[in-house]
């Protein structure tokens, strides 16, 4: 039971790391389809959260 609760924690804490990648990986998606209001949106959640703040990715895109 204890290692179901750890694994399940851990992919919690994943996803949401993830989710953050995932709005820098849209943004890029955004861009190369023309949507730059969309794309700005995207990025600027991405900035703002603190797991994504310091990727290289966010400030390059």
């Amino acid at each position: 039971m204890k290692k179901i609760t750890l694994l399940l924690l851990a992919l919690i804490i994943s996803a949401g790391a993830m989710a953050q990648k995932g709005k820098i990986t849209a943004a890029e998606n955004f861009i190369r389809d023309g949507a730059f209001d969309k794309a700005k949106e995207a990025i600027e959640t991405a900035i703002a959260h603190p797991k994504s703040m310091g990727l290289a990715k966010t400030y390059y895109v």
